[in-house]
């Protein structure tokens, strides 16, 4: 940008924040948080298919976890890979 050399470093004196990408245990482990803060009971299992079947990014795998609950509830089933793989294929259909 091209703006006052003054106005630059006021600008620089805020907080600088550097966002990390999480490792695939550290996605795990957030995932899993998530689902245990939310009361879901996720097994190794399940957590493992995501992992290794669907995107691993964590906007993707949070928006899934919320649908899976959600399915999950409407079919009265708790959250196992055949639902998992039950709720793809309805999405698909």
């Amino acid at each position: 940008m091209d703006i006052r050399e003054d106005l630059r470093t006021r600008l620089a004196w805020d907080l600088v924040y550097r966002l990390e990408t999480l490792t695939d245990d550290e996605r795990r482990s957030a995932l899993l948080q998530r689902a245990s803060d939310k009361g879901i009971p996720l097994s190794a299992e399940v957590t493992n298919w995501m992992f290794n079947y669907y995107a691993r990014d964590m906007s993707a795998l949070s928006s899934l976890l919320d649908a899976l609950d959600r399915y999950s509830l409407a079919e009265k089933r708790s959250i196992t890979v055949p639902l998992l793989k039950s709720y793809l294929q309805s999405r698909h259909s």
